[in-house]
């Protein structure tokens, strides 16, 4: 279906719930083969992959989950020309910014304890390339599968004390992090410093889904 006049076309991600995410994305050609696009949205819990929390010797948290934005501004070029269907390859923008509260409890080298009452903060920016196809299922309907989005982002990590905790409290959480997995089931090197904050950490970042949508 190629067809000029539909230079609009709103989509959402059906599937994003799974997830604890809800997602919507405008898109708008500017021209017979290009289009310009602003994914925007909200995580309000982590969905199928919760953090369990953290459990070793020093320090117990219970269950946590990240919610916050995601803004996405992307770059389509269809390979066939007269309307925004079919293949198409592009470039995509991310920005990210993730936060949970954490409470438990730290017990110190003399068994002293302290509640941690506290709030952790995801930040990531990326740069990546995207492959997909969008198909129209019925009239102005369609479908919009992603097949590949491969990218690079930087992330920084930073944690704001609701109650003060002793100094050795942010020694013992960064041994804990080298055991959990906690970000996208990457093993990070992360360390804290005496502000509450990691340097940037430098990952690889990977979109894919597929969304439904209509054409106006």
């Amino acid at each position: 279906m190629n067809d000029n006049s539909l230079r609009n076309n709103i989509s959402i991600d059906p599937f994003g719930l799974f997830f604890g995410s809800i997602q919507g994305t405008y898109e708008r050609s500017i021209s017979s083969s290009m289009s310009i696009g602003l994914n925007v949205g909200y995580k309000y819990n982590s969905g199928i992959f919760s953090v369990e929390g953290i459990d070793i010797d020093k320090i117990s948290t219970k269950k946590f989950e990240f919610s916050g934005i995601k803004i996405i501004p992307e770059f389509r070029w269809y390979l066939e020309k007269g309307g925004m269907t079919g293949f198409y390859i592009g470039g995509y923008l991310k920005y990210q910014n993730y936060k949970t509260p954490i409470e438990g409890i730290y017990t110190d080298n003399n068994y002293q304890t302290s509640p941690i009452d506290l709030v952790a903060q995801v930040k990531t920016t990326a740069v990546g390339l995207q492959v997909g196809y969008k198909l129209v299922i019925k009239k102005k309907f369609f479908a919009d599968f992603l097949i590949a989005g491969p990218g690079f982002g930087s992330n920084t990590f930073e944690i704001k004390e609701n109650k003060p905790l002793p100094q050795g409290f942010y020694n013992d959480l960064n041994d804990a992090l080298e055991i959990y997995n906690l970000y996208d089931n990457y093993k990070l090197d992360v360390k804290f410093d005496t502000n509450q904050k990691t340097d940037k950490i430098n990952l690889p970042t990977f979109r894919y889904g597929i969304k439904v949508g209509y054409m106006f």
